[in-house]
């Protein structure tokens, strides 16, 4: 726990836990906001409109809501000092969800609306979402899954992991791993500075990849029939691929070239300054997660 949320529940060492639980009407296309402090917090849906809020909290901190028109604001105060409260949602399906805690680790599971998170220090993790998906963190992980979405997930120091995602994407880490599986996307943008970036999907007609590394390995599985002009930079970084290509001789051993898989019809960038790039087929990258 960081040492300021240790140093306001030592100082509240003697208030009483207790729990909150609330159930408010909404409309089916409610947007539900959650300001906090620190505290977890937990979403998940059923078929009711209603919003059930399930708070564990200390007796000096309190739960505030308030509902204008379909706008759904949830926070938590304190009488003296900073709320600490671990939050349960249920929401409805379709409920668009935006958290803000700087120090939580958040879950959202199965909503079909939009979804904004920012925490600064706690995981991301979130199954679903439908429109678009904003997720930031500064220290922890960002994880999505079974996304139909435009997703954009950053993290500053942590791994940014997307699998069976559909819909644009933007992933971007500094220090950690872009690890993207089941993807099916037709534009794609990858960066980290200090770590590796990892694909495994289809390369869409007309699509735009972009893989960026500074210090670490690019690894990209695509599909057999892949259509694609592929640019590489590799700077101080090997070069393997693992089929048939052509390339002028010494073409592979420059820092920058490029090369044509089928038609070219799709755009990929792949770019590591200090570390490896590899080009292979589907299905490789899980193989080699499982080991």
């Amino acid at each position: 726990m960081n040492a300021t949320i240790l140093a306001a529940a030592l100082s509240t060492l003697m208030s009483v836990p207790q729990e909150t639980d609330t159930l408010i009407a909404v409309p089916g296309n409610v947007r539900i906001t959650v300001e906090q402090v620190a505290g977890d917090v937990t979403v998940s849906t059923w078929s009711q409109n209603q919003v059930r809020v399930l708070a564990d909290h200390r007796s000096d901190d309190t739960v505030d809501y308030e509902l204008d028109g379909n706008e759904l604001s949830i926070s938590a105060h304190s009488n003296t000092g900073m709320a600490i409260v671990d939050f349960e949602l249920t929401v409805p399906v379709s409920a668009a969800v935006e958290i803000s805690s700087p120090f939580a680790d958040v879950r959202i599971i199965g909503t079909q609306g939009d979804i904004s998170v920012q925490t600064v220090e706690g995981d991301i993790h979130v199954e679903g979402g439908r429109g678009r998906v904003d997720l930031h963190a500064v220290d922890g992980d960002v994880m999505v899954f079974g996304s139909e979405a435009t997703v954009q997930a950053a993290s500053v120091d942590g791994d940014v992991m997307l699998t069976d995602v559909s819909g644009g994407i933007e992933a971007q880490t500094v220090d950690g791993d872009v690890i993207l599986r089941d993807a099916a996307s037709d534009n794609v943008q990858a960066a980290t500075v200090d770590g590796d970036i990892m694909w495994d999907g289809d390369i869409r007609d007309g699509g735009h990849y972009s893989f960026v590394t500074h210090d670490g390995d690019v690894v990209v599985g695509v599909q057999p029939g892949a259509n694609a002009k592929v640019s590489v930079a590799s700077f101080d970084a090997d070069f393997e691929i693992d089929f048939e290509v052509s390339l002028e001789p010494g073409e592979q051993e420059s820092k920058r070239f490029s090369f044509v898989l089928g038609s070219g019809n799709a755009r990929m960038e792949l770019e590591s300054f200090d570390g490896s790039i590899h080009l292979t087929r589907r299905g490789y990258l899980a193989e080699e997660l499982e080991e």
